[in-house]
């Protein structure tokens, strides 16, 4: 999982008085799919009092995952992105000069600026960790099985002209960092930018994904071509993360900065991407698995390249991981509506016990990261429409849905009481009719807010069972008993033509009414009729009256 990716601007527009960033008219929305608005609202609820997030830890500031979500809310023309780019901004440049300070989000940070007024400290302090090939760098590695912090000094080779050289972290740096540099240099018209943009493209791989890490820094050669041979997978493999990230930046360069090379790339990471989403669910995976984080960063990129079916698919996908709230349905992650979790198991898991610390920082970063990805959800809020089995009464079946929106969880609630959740692109419920009415309400409630409702005619007929002694004299008591009824419903008995009795059933659905017959009963044959809380559940007995 890429830990520090963040995606394009929508567009921009280089004026006299310097950098200023315009929403993409391609992009802008009247209105915003309810996934996208509930992942804000969420994230939004997560911030410090500097209106930072937090880390992976879900409690230390994290000026990278804000970044993420300032650079998101930029694509989908969200107007808090200014705001949210300042903070970020702001905290960025209160790391120049500190060794600590990770050089992508100085990259992030001098991005960020740029909606206002370039930070001109910020610029500095990114060129100079944009290599010129010569010099070294202390490298920090954390090997197995301790993972003690060991520190070497190596001797930067003239194939890293153009890398981004991180102050602690150099293993860490990799094509997603590089792409924050590049797009922060070329808006910012640096004199670094060629080089840099030139390192970025020779991470592109022959299948037109990038690759994740980069070469040893004193590597003699430095392209993804150069490491075919190696074991390391980050270094030899495309990767969903590295390319998607590598496309919504490349995307989003000034046209100075747009040569043939660039055009040529991007065309080759979309092909990738496009044939690497082979998952029919829209999900993406690196090496390791299908995540969350991985779906979100290629979906927003197939979003920002006009691949809106293929976006469509990854954002679908997400929303059927992402934390929803119903009144019916009540989960202990509905109180983090909108956060979406890493993979399936780990929305399993928090659908059952909800988010603790490391939860809500792991759903942080997976939210930040995919949060443009959602804008490719419908903005509509279509109503499902209900497809109700006959059914007798007590009996079960299943209950049709089909219209709601694709991803969107859905909350199914039987005569206003018995609920259940269904998971994202169920298309029908197991039901059971109620016992004791003949008709019950149904709904379905989408996550995005519609709710469909229908009347469920309930066939009630059923043969009731009366047991009576065969003969009886009149003026004598005649206990009269019925089963098959439910528990506590009323049967009414006539003897003939006559009212007899009523009673109401027990748990086990048994009745019993004891009473004299009259004197001035027929005498001979009669029959005992009983007749449940509905005309059609009856059941009948002869017997003979005498004297």
């Amino acid at each position: 999982m890429s830990l520090r990716i963040a995606p394009t601007l929508a567009a921009a527009a280089l004026t006299a008085a310097g950098l200023t960033f315009v929403p993409s008219a391609a992009h802008a929305v009247d209105a915003q799919p309810v996934g996208l608005t509930d992942a804000i609202a969420w994230l939004n609820s997560k911030a410090d009092s500097n209106g930072l997030l937090p880390g992976f830890d879900g409690k230390t500031a994290s000026i990278a995952v804000t970044a993420d979500v300032a650079k998101s809310l930029s694509e989908v023309a969200d107007p808090t992105a200014a705001t949210v780019a300042s903070k970020v901004a702001a905290a960025a440049h209160g790391q120049i000069g500190s060794d600590s300070a990770a050089s992508q989000e100085i990259a992030a940070g001098l991005w960020a600026s740029q909606f206002a007024t370039p930070d001109s400290g910020l610029l500095t302090e990114l060129e100079s960790d944009i290599s010129d090939g010569s010099g070294t760098v202390s490298v920090t590695t954390y090997p197995a099985p301790t993972y003690t912090p060991t520190t070497k000094t190596s001797t930067v080779n003239a194939a890293a002209t153009g890398r981004l050289t991180d102050k602690t972290f150099n293993e860490y740096t990799g094509t997603d960092a590089q792409a924050w540099a590049v797009l922060a240099l070329a808006q910012a018209a640096s004199a670094k930018t060629d080089a840099a943009l030139h390192y970025l493209l020779d991470q592109q791989c022959a299948d037109g994904g990038f690759r994740t890490k980069f070469s040893p820094i004193d590597a003699s050669a430095q392209t993804c071509a150069d490491d075919s041979a190696s074991t390391d997978t980050d270094l030899t493999a495309s990767s969903p993360d590295a390319t998607g990230s590598a496309v919504l930046f490349l995307s989003a360069l000034p046209a100075s900065a747009k040569t043939d090379a660039v055009t040529t790339a991007l065309s080759k990471a979309t092909d990738w991407l496009v044939e690497d989403q082979s998952k029919a669910d829209g999900s993406f995976s690196e090496w390791y698995g299908v995540s969350g984080n991985s779906t979100g960063i290629a979906g927003r990129a197939l979003r920002v390249v006009g691949k809106a079916g293929e976006a469509r698919k990854a954002a679908v996908w997400l929303r059927g991981r992402q934390a929803v709230a119903f009144t019916g349905c009540p989960t202990p992650l509905a109180k983090d509506r909108g956060a979406l979790s890493y993979n399936e198991d780990t929305f399993a898991g928090n659908l059952a016990s909800g988010l603790d610390a490391a939860g809500v920082g792991s759903a942080v970063s997976v939210t930040a990261q995919s949060l443009a990805a959602l804008g490719a959800l419908p903005t509509t809020n279509p109503t499902p429409t209900l497809s109700v089995p006959a059914l007798r009464s007590g009996a079960t079946g299943t209950l049709r849905i089909s219209g709601a929106n694709p991803g969107d969880a859905l909350c199914v609630t039987v005569a206003g009481t018995s609920s259940k959740l269904l998971r994202a692109g169920a298309t029908g419920a197991s039901i059971t009719a109620p016992t004791g009415v003949a008709s019950a309400p149904i709904s379905v409630t989408t996550a995005s807010g519609a709710t469909a409702r229908a009347s469920f005619a309930i066939n009630t007929a059923t043969s009731l069972k009366v047991i009576a002694k065969k003969k009886i004299k009149r003026g004598k008591r005649l206990a009269v008993t019925i089963t098959g009824l439910w528990a506590g419903e009323k049967v009414t008995i006539k003897l003939g033509k006559k009212r007899f009795g009523t009673a109401l059933a027990n748990s086990g659905g048994k009745a019993t009414v004891k009473k004299k017959v009259a004197k001035s009963t027929k005498l001979g044959k009669a029959k005992l009729a009983a007749t449940g809380a509905f005309a059609n559940r009856t059941g009948t007995v002869k017997i003979k009256v005498t004297r």
